[in-house]
């Protein structure tokens, strides 16, 4: 959060994208609320997220950090700070945010057994080790979903020699 919780303002959550941090967003977010009426509606937050951490465990740890935080605010659901959110993502950050408002139940599970070639009791392995990271449905408080540069396709330079040699290098 850049400034102090305000219940009675929506939130804009920016989401950096992949080798950032959320000070990528400080133009943005001076620019956002120097404008009155967006200062007036809305409160900025910011999300920091590991980006040499799979996309999936990011969205599932930054989904349940957001409802844990909102719940801890407003129990009840009954501000309008806990309705009509508006996602900006941007590169990895907006594959993330596609998470956010998308509904995944045994697509990403049918997925991993035919990628991996996995007979039914190592699925089950899999499933019971990370089940809630492969099952989510859209979070009801967003609103909206912005995205800039987003790969939602992917991206060719993940394939690459270079990539491949700067991912042999995380630990």
């Amino acid at each position: 959060m850049m400034q102090p919780y305000d219940p009675e303002r929506r939130i804009i959550l920016l989401i950096h994208g992949l080798a950032s941090s959320p000070e990528a967003w400080a133009n943005l977010a001076n620019e956002l609320m120097g404008d009155a009426t967006l200062r007036k509606n809305y409160q900025i937050w910011l999300f920091y997220y590991p980006t040499n951490v799979h996309i999936a465990f990011n969205h599932f740890a930054m989904r349940h950090t957001l409802e844990a935080v909102q719940r801890s605010f407003d129990p009840d659901r009954r501000q309008p700070a806990s309705h009509g959110m508006v996602l900006v993502g941007h590169s990895m950050g907006g594959v993330i945010s596609r998470l956010m408002v998308s509904t995944a139940q045994d697509e990403i599970v049918e997925m991993a057994r035919h990628d991996h070639d996995l007979d039914d009791e190592e699925l089950a392995r899999v499933v019971d080790a990370v089940g809630p990271v492969l099952r989510f449905a859209p979070l009801p408080q967003v609103e909206r979903a912005i995205f800039l540069a987003t790969p939602h396709r992917g991206t060719d330079f993940a394939a690459g020699w270079l990539a491949r040699t700067f991912a042999s290098l995380i630990p």
